[in-house]
């Protein structure tokens, strides 16, 4: 990766750094997560170098078995549908593992007003036994499905104004939102719906 090439490169003729070798370290585990190796291993051992107070940095690298997406599999479902998960996730079982496609998928779990906690992770056993085929689990807690809003103010234009906003986050357990606002003043008065489906 040219970027963490370009890390290793910046090192030469400079201090000795730990953070910037612990950067290295992990930019360089990144790199090989995001290209089916997810039980990779990197060490980087120093030794002398050629000059006075100079070290040589090797790095040691176990790139460990090439790894592919398992089965998914969803905890925490209550009045959520299956299909709400499938839809957010971008791997599908066989694929190549990159840890890349993993975070993309939680965010885009988080993102469904549905849910208030989501982790996506691994199987747990078949992560310690460096298995070449890993299962991923999503755990998911679901929101409460109604939420109100309030407001009330003055201004010097409108005087006492007033809002109103209603949302299901959960519109039939697809993961759907449906709003309703409803606003008053002397000036302005209105109301409206709105309607927003993920992915």
């Amino acid at each position: 990766d040219a970027r963490v090439r370009a890390q290793g490169d910046g090192l030469v003729g400079r201090p000795r750094d730990v953070a910037r070798l612990a950067q290295l370290r992990e930019g360089m585990l990144a790199v090989l997560r995001d290209h089916g190796r997810p039980h990779a291993t990197v060490d980087l051992v120093e030794t002398d170098g050629p000059a006075s107070r100079t070290v040589t940095i090797e790095a040691r690298t176990e790139a460990g078995p090439e790894t592919r997406f398992g089965q998914f599999q969803m905890n925490g479902l209550e009045r959520t549908k299956q299909v709400v998960l499938r839809r957010a996730v971008t791997f599908k079982p066989g694929d190549l593992y990159r840890e890349s496609a993993v975070l993309t998928s939680q965010r885009r779990l988080r993102q469904i007003g549905a849910f208030e906690f989501v982790h996506l992770a691994p199987e747990a056993a078949a992560r310690d036994a460096h298995a070449d085929v890993l299962p991923m689990i999503a755990t998911v807690a679901e929101a409460r499905p109604h939420r109100f809003e309030v407001g009330v103010g003055y201004g010097t234009e409108d005087r006492f104004r007033g809002s109103f906003e209603w949302r299901n986050v959960n519109f039939y357990g697809n993961g759907s939102q449906w709003i309703g606002t409803a606003r008053y003043s002397t000036v302005t008065r209105g109301a409206g719906f709105g309607y927003d489906h993920p992915y």
